[in-house]
């Protein structure tokens, strides 16, 4: 904060120093009293200042001075004389000022005065509103489409969130170099934090899905194995019973006219991969048909 004064800064002050010369007048001849007047560069220390909301945070600056009306007028000290900023260069936009003026060591020759200037400023926050943050929200909208792949494209998925990921980490670390340096988390932090770990719940909720169909692609496969074990038992039970001795040839076409009507298509029509095996077995069938068909018009 930078001020002209000609007495002294009444406040906790981390720097100070003067500008240009040094005015001495002579008060009192006969005691050597005498007045320095110069202008000062002051940098002073704020108890109460919050920058939780940055970047958008409001501070209300007070700055105290001695002023010497003999050396300097009351429109030079103000808000024309006054450059709020913080130590990493950040601007201010000074929404209102308010001066007041009290009696300090009136003297009928050298009248001294205290100015108390009170600044109220708000931060100029275009640099994160119109950069930082459509970035970064631009991003987390890229990494929610990854939500239209399928479950089964997960290295896909989780190779664009990481890729996002990393660059918000980046933008983060980047924010983190301008932010003030406190004790507290600062409401930007916290939002790009949120945004991180929403960025980690997409890649988890990909994983969960993943094992998911995983688990029921294994389930179907053990239903199928049941529908393909039921039929095939009951035909090779159906087999056993036609290898016995038969009696008689009738029988034995009795018995091969059974195979060829046996219940085997019934239980083939459960599923479309055993229509295919039900064709096969009705075909060996047929075939063995035929055979004895041949047997019986042989004169032998």
């Amino acid at each position: 904060m930078r001020m002209i004064t000609a007495y002294k800064v009444i406040r906790i002050v981390a720097t100070f120093g003067t500008i240009g010369g040094t005015k001495i007048d002579c008060l009192d001849g006969q005691e050597r009293l005498l007045r320095w007047t110069a202008m000062y560069r002051a940098t002073v220390l704020q108890s109460d200042v919050d920058v939780g909301h940055f970047p958008h945070d409001l501070h209300h600056v007070t700055a105290q001075a001695g002023h010497s009306e003999s050396s300097v007028q009351e429109s030079d000290i103000g808000l024309n004389s006054m450059e709020i900023s913080l130590g990493d260069g950040s601007r201010f936009a000074i929404l209102e000022t308010h001066s007041l003026w009290n009696d300090h060591n009136q003297n009928t020759h050298h009248p001294d005065y205290i100015l108390r200037v009170s600044v109220t400023a708000l931060r100029e926050s275009g640099y994160y509103d119109q950069n930082i943050v459509p970035l970064v929200a631009l991003l987390n909208v890229v990494a929610v489409s990854v939500l239209t792949f399928q479950d089964s494209d997960l290295f896909h998925r989780a190779l664009i969130t990481l890729n996002i990921a990393f660059v918000e980490m980046s933008i983060r670390m980047t924010a983190d170099s301008h932010l003030p340096s406190v004790g507290y988390q600062i409401r930007l932090q916290r939002i790009l934090n949120e945004w991180f770990v929403i960025l980690m719940m997409l890649l988890l909720e990909g994983m969960l899905q993943r094992l998911d169909r995983n688990k029921a692609v294994e389930r179907d496969f053990e239903e199928i194995e049941a529908e393909c074990l039921l039929p095939l038992t009951t035909w090779t039970k159906q087999q056993q019973q036609e290898q016995q001795p038969p009696l008689s040839l009738n029988r034995k076409r009795g018995a091969a006219g059974a195979a060829t009507a046996s219940p085997m298509p019934k239980l083939v029509a459960r599923s479309p991969m055993l229509q295919q095996l039900g064709g096969v077995y009705s075909g060996s069938g047929s075939v063995r048909h035929k055979k004895h068909n041949s047997l019986d018009a042989s004169p032998f």
